[in-house]
């Protein structure tokens, strides 16, 4: 119901369902709960949408720090190789709360030293998810950044975030789709804002303004290109990036 507020553009009552949401979720899960983040996340893209640009930033700092904290004590687990087997019975249990599908467990039991090795699948598992949610976040900082016109700190957010989405999914993913477009949008206001504090040496700016304007197509080429044969023709995402890209080719 919130994301149908969110399109119908009703912020308000999408803000409402997603904190009542990010409530329920708050009572009945442990914290770091993968369905209580995407609730943060999504709270603070529809914050973003609504132009509560502090309130947005807030929640997305907070929840990175918490990601940041938890990825870094995943690390230690899995370099102390996440701590040791345990009787059949109780190894199947650390499995169960590391999220290994149930079929595996309708299935005899495993060997106890197979166990070990699932348990370092789980945890990796979780790890990337965190690492995937963290890159999320930074796009979302991003995008607020954009809002209120600092470019320097987009670069920096949009380039972590592509960093893991490429290590994690490969540069042709959907997430480095999402950071190759925040730059070639970034691009494009920045100069749009030069544009207009300064209208002294036009050609020189001129010049940059389409050089400029070529990297963003580029950008935004191969974000469309992944969108389309990932989402479709018709995905909003990927409609996104062929109106920018219709812009950016208006002026090169």
């Amino acid at each position: 119901m919130a994301f149908v507020a969110q399109r119908k553009g009703n912020l308000a009552e999408a803000e409402r369902l997603l904190q009542n949401f990010h409530d329920l979720c708050s009572y009945f899960s442990d914290e770091g709960d993968v369905e209580l983040e995407e609730a943060e996340i999504e709270l603070a893209n529809v914050l973003l949408e609504s132009k509560q640009y502090s309130r947005a930033e807030l929640k997305c700092q907070k929840l990175l720090s918490k990601l940041q904290a938890s990825i870094i004590v995943s690390n230690t687990m899995k370099a102390s190789g996440g701590g040791g087997g345990s009787s059949s019975k109780g190894g199947q249990g650390s499995i169960r709360e590391l999220g290994v599908s149930g079929t595996m467990l309708e299935a005899p039991p495993p060997p106890l030293e197979s166990i070990g090795s699932l348990k370092s699948v789980a945890m990796t598992a979780a790890f990337h998810c965190r690492l995937r949610a963290e890159a999320a976040l930074n796009l979302q900082l991003a995008a607020i950044g954009e809002a209120q016109h600092l470019f320097d700190e987009v670069r920096q957010r949009v380039g972590e975030a592509l960093e893991i989405y490429t290590e994690l999914d490969g540069a042709d993913s959907l997430g480095a789709a999402a950071c190759y477009h925040l730059l070639a949008s970034c691009h494009c206001l920045s100069n749009h804002n030069l544009e207009e504090e300064d209208q002294e040496e036009e050609d020189e700016e001129d010049e940059d303004q389409v050089d400029d304007a070529k990297a963003s197509e580029r950008m935004l080429e191969r974000a469309l290109n992944i969108r389309t044969s990932r989402l479709g023709d018709g995905h909003p995402e990927t409609l996104q990036s062929k109106r920018l890209l219709a812009t950016v080719r208006n002026v090169i």
